[in-house]
């Protein structure tokens, strides 16, 4: 039970690091308007991706995402870590299952398992040590209402818990995560433009909140907004205000994001600057 504890504590203190470690990078100049037609080199020179309405998601920065018959098959982060899909479904249950791995070693194991609008329900967790040992075998249990995710709820070695709560437009505003004892740890506030005086920007892309512990790209979480973060703010468990950053986009002619500049809200510096890339459809 103790050893247990200490994992789970080990896991949830890593989480908490990792979102506020965030507001100490590098700092340049206040962020200017986004170019909102601006096309990248595959969008312009394709043909058929212009044609089209939906494109899939290729790279984010030096992620690679790879697909077969338009289901994400692998993503390549560029560092050595690869995640690989593998899809199996009957007529009683759905499951998708990610296996990771750094330089051909495979570091873990995760199983999305889905109801039947294909929602995922339950996340089967596994890391492994060097020799193939398992060191944390951990489940999430997912609770939804009107087709959103509101509770992430941690079983066997996980006993931390996530919630998420809307606004009236649907879209995610609080982002709380509590640790082993369900003790709030901080909670994430998104902004989406009204209340930053910029305009909202429809979000085709639908990329996962990068801080909840899910899939980043796996659609199986509902939708979480379907306008694109402007501003994002940090509290602690004591409601203080820790960091916050801005973003500004530049969009292809189909609205989707091509590249987005990350801001330091207080320090008005820019921290980083991603690229987006997509394909048509198969």
């Amino acid at each position: 039970m103790k050893s247990r504890s200490k994992i789970l504590l080990s896991l949830t203190t890593i989480l908490a690091i990792m979102i506020m470690s965030s507001c100490k990078k590098g700092m340049t100049d206040l962020p200017a308007n986004a170019n909102e037609n601006a096309l990248t080199a595959e969008t312009s020179m394709n043909p058929n991706a212009e044609r089209s309405s939906t494109l899939l998601l290729t790279k984010v920065g030096n992620t690679t995402l790879n697909y077969q018959r338009n289901k994400l098959a692998s993503v390549d982060y560029g560092n050595g870590k690869v995640k690989t899909y593998t899809y199996t479904s009957s007529a009683v249950f759905k499951q998708i299952i990610a296996t990771e791995t750094l330089n051909g070693k495979k570091t873990n194991k995760t199983t999305y398992i889905l109801n039947a609008s294909g929602l995922c329900t339950k996340m089967k967790y596994q890391s492994f040590d060097v020799l193939g040992n398992v060191l944390v075998n951990g489940e999430y249990n997912f609770t939804y209402e009107n087709g959103r995710l509101i509770a992430q709820v941690g079983d066997k070695d996980f006993g931390d818990r996530y919630e998420f709560t809307y606004d009236g437009k649907g879209r995610l505003v609080w982002f709380r995560m509590y640790d082993t004892e369900w003790y709030l740890i901080g909670k994430m506030h998104y902004q989406y433009g009204d209340k930053v005086l910029e305009a909202e920007i429809p979000n085709k892309n639908q990329i996962n909140p990068e801080d909840a512990f899910i899939d980043d790209f796996q659609k199986i979480f509902g939708v979480f907004s379907n306008d694109l973060v402007r501003q994002k703010l940090y509290y602690d468990k004591d409601g203080n205000i820790q960091w916050g950053e801005q973003y500004n986009y530049s969009l292809n002619n189909y609205s989707y994001p091509t590249e987005r500049k990350t801001y330091n809200l207080f320090a008005w510096a820019l921290k980083g600057t991603i690229a987006y890339s997509y394909k048509s459809p198969n």
